[in-house]
């Protein structure tokens, strides 16, 4: 064999050894995007069944936070110095407004007497647009949906299995009522409220 020869078949052998190493390489790209592909999928399922979980146990957290404080309340019967007549748990009415757009509203307890409701807004865990949200949006939702309560006056509490710190202050200062677990009883403070 000639040198040329021999040349062009060791040049023929470095070229099938490249391609063989590209289409092996190729190969295990492909194989490592399906694998990918699959775990990501897998991952996101886990990650739904995971959110809905958490949802489930934040569910479960809240209705046990309503029916705590709903039940102190109603064996009570007292807010803010005053007495109650009737205390309802998870009121909710969606009412259709003179604007056209329907109003959707939830509160967690409500008190009321011949002058006066209390509403309550329950969470787990407090935070500072909760005690906002009560203030800015709840009472005048209450009297848009039952108008015939316009007149009357209006106290809010904030119940909380815990309380963030800034949301406990701003209760404070606007006069919103704090109910709070405290050893196996229900502290509520209450002697400062604002009439709204």
């Amino acid at each position: 064999m000639t040198q040329d020869k021999e040349l062009e078949n060791l040049e023929e052998t470095k070229k099938d050894k490249w391609e063989l190493r590209f289409e092996r390489f190729w190969a295990s790209l492909e194989e490592y995007s399906r694998i990918s592909k699959e775990n990501e999928k897998k991952y996101k399922e886990e990650m739904s069944e995971m959110r809905k979980e958490i949802g489930g146990i934040g569910e479960s957290n809240g209705k046990y936070s309503e029916s705590y404080f709903f039940d102190f309340l109603s064996d009570t019967s007292q807010f803010g110095g005053k007495v109650y007549d009737e205390v309802e748990k998870g009121v909710r009415r969606t009412q259709k407004m003179p604007d056209g757009k329907k109003l959707k509203t939830e509160f967690d307890v409500v008190l009321y007497n011949k002058d006066s409701i209390a509403l309550v807004e329950v969470k787990y865990r407090v935070r500072k647009d909760d005690v906002k949200y009560l203030i800015e949006k709840q009472v005048d939702n209450f009297k848009r949906i039952y108008p015939f309560y316009t007149n009357y006056v209006f106290y809010l509490g904030i119940a909380g299995m815990s309380f963030e710190e800034d949301a406990e202050r701003d209760a404070l200062i606007n006069g919103v009522g704090i109910l709070r677990p405290k050893g196996e009883n229900v502290e509520v403070i209450d002697g400062h409220l604002r009439a709204y």
